[in-house]
């Protein structure tokens, strides 16, 4: 069980280890997701910024973790499915509400902590590819700081 922060949002996250390599959860949380501050769209001659706001996302995953000792640096591969509901704004105010699913594969990277074989501290980043592609380029990318408690 994790509370976690990733660059833009947060939320909480259970991991189960099925053997030393693999595990399976989930994650659950809110905050910004996407954020496009400044961005121009043209609409006649005015230009207006927008954003959006995430009000909630979830994503169980499968992992695989290339190395069984985690104090120290590790590469990870994953297969994710995520659900997110954010609403956009533009200047301000409240425009459109949208629902969209992430699905596929990801690799990563990062380094775990063990303190007094309970507490972990976790920092990663991942890539991964959308078979959803509901953006213009398929890739998506999570950095992430998470604060756990082994049971």
């Amino acid at each position: 069980m994790a509370i976690q922060s990733s660059f833009t949002n947060i939320g909480i996250s259970y991991e189960y280890f099925t053997g030393k390599k693999f595990s399976f959860g989930a994650q659950a949380g809110t905050g910004l997701f996407g954020i496009k501050k400044n961005e121009l769209i043209i609409m006649t001659s005015n230009s207006y910024s927008s954003k959006n706001l995430t009000e909630f996302y979830t994503s169980p995953f499968v992992r695989y973790y290339f190395r069984d000792d985690f104090n120290t640096w590790f590469l990870m591969g994953e297969i994710y499915f995520s659900k997110v509901q954010s609403t956009l704004f533009i200047n301000e105010v409240e425009s459109n509400k949208t629902s969209k699913k992430y699905f596929g594969p990801a690799l990563g990277g990062g380094y775990k902590f063990k303190l007094n074989n309970r507490f972990t501290i976790n920092t990663f980043i991942t890539v991964g590819y959308d078979f959803n592609e509901n953006d213009l380029v398929p890739l998506l990318g999570n950095g992430l700081i998470s604060l756990g408690y082994q049971f």
